[in-house]
């Protein structure tokens, strides 16, 4: 099957575009120009459909460790959650059908918390 060969020789992912974005993201933040950090945040969640995770990371760090910034790390913290519920429930259901997916979590769409408890 040629598409599948074609693939197999381009080793080319989003993987390889999310990274230098995220070292960008934490490049600016230890260097206090968050001017510089929003449009990279909005960037990495046009690259990879799981980057709302990392940057909900960072923005929980931003909060507990920064003490002038924050309010960026509590609306960074907030918006990748927003984006994440919204990939989550209405983007990736509408691309993927439940024949190509492997595994689903069909509590995580009426109690996100549902992943955590034992």
């Amino acid at each position: 099957y040629q598409p599948l060969r074609s693939y197999l020789v381009f080793d080319f992912k989003e993987d390889h575009l999310f990274m230098p974005v995220f070292l960008s993201i934490l490049l600016f933040i230890k260097k206090d120009k968050f001017k510089f950090v929003w449009p990279l945040v909005f960037l990495s969640f046009l690259i990879k459909e799981n980057a709302s995770i990392y940057t909900a990371l960072i923005g929980l760090w931003i909060f507990l460790e920064s003490r002038f910034r924050k309010y960026n790390g509590i609306f960074i913290f907030l918006i990748s959650c927003i984006v994440f519920y919204f990939i989550n429930n209405y983007t990736l259901n509408s691309i993927t059908s439940p024949s190509f997916t492997t595994y689903s979590f069909p509590s995580v769409r009426t109690n996100p918390f549902s992943l955590a408890a034992p």
